[in-house]
């Protein structure tokens, strides 16, 4: 895996005080957060709450971007990870009992939840981890 600093000298302003690292895949792990489908799709979850309720023009610069570029680039990342080792690691929320009274209050109070195994917690299919 290529060593951080080679491309160091390319930052600026505050970056260029960071320490310089190397990326060891045994110690080293790629964290993918709220890539599911409630969260990034725009049609199911926020995405088809959204249309719903008539406010989708106002989430198309989000999903747009989530489509073309922070999604493909993540993609890009898992290939690198896997191809070099590094541990891939998802998060997300979701509920493991139907009716959703192990979520967190603010979630109760937003409304938003989905319990597990429901389309709306998988990760997107792009995106989705690997057996094992």
């Amino acid at each position: 895996m290529a060593d951080v600093k080679e491309g160091g000298n390319k930052w600026t302003g505050v970056l260029t005080s960071l320490p310089e690292f190397e990326l060891t895949p045994g110690d080293t792990g790629l964290v993918i957060i709220d890539m599911d489908y409630r969260d990034v799709s725009r049609n199911h979850g926020a995405g088809a709450d959204a249309k719903r309720v008539g406010a989708d023009e106002e989430f198309e610069y989000y999903f747009s971007r989530v489509e073309n570029l922070v999604a493909p680039n993540i993609k890009r990342m898992q290939e690198v990870c896997l191809e070099n080792g590094v541990e891939l690691i998802f998060v997300r929320i979701s509920s493991l009992v139907k009716d959703l009274r192990d979520m967190a209050p603010i979630y109760k109070r937003l409304k938003i939840g989905d319990p597990a195994g429901s389309l709306e917690t998988e990760i997107l299919d792009d995106l989705k981890p690997l057996p094992n």
